[in-house]
Parts: structure tokens; sequence; C-alpha cells
């Protein structure tokens, strides 16, 4: 298919990135899944903790990730 990807295909590689990325803020900061799903859709905030685990684990930092507090 000359290196083209279906919109399925697309769809797929999509979900199983951000259920990676989600796996790795599970590991990073040890909280339930369902609460780095709440992160990640903007529903809730991580604590000043988390983003520290959060920041370390992606190779960033706080004031990048999550602004100023």
């Amino acid at each position: 298919m000359d290196g083209k990807m279906t919109f399925r295909e697309l769809c797929e590689e999509k979900c199983r990135a951000k259920e990676d990325f989600v796996r790795t803020i599970h590991d990073a900061t040890g909280v339930n899944i369902a609460t780095v799903y709440r992160w990640v859709n903007g529903a809730t905030t991580p604590s000043r903790r988390d983003q520290k685990f959060i920041a370390d684990a992606l190779g960033s930092t706080v004031e990048i990730l999550f602004g100023a507090s």
C-alpha cells in the first residue's frame, strides 16, 4: 500500500500510542489508570507531587508541562 495507512490503521496506531503514554504516566505516579485518563483528558490536574513524577518520566520539567505555579 506504498507506505500509506488506512484511517483505521492510523486510529489504531494513535490509540496504542495513547495507551503507551497513559501506561508511562501510571508507572511513574502509581495512581489509578482512570485518574491518568482524567488528567490526559483535562478533567482534573495532577497534584504537584505527581506533576514532578510525570515530568521526570517524560524527561521534561513541571514548568514546561504544567506551567509555572
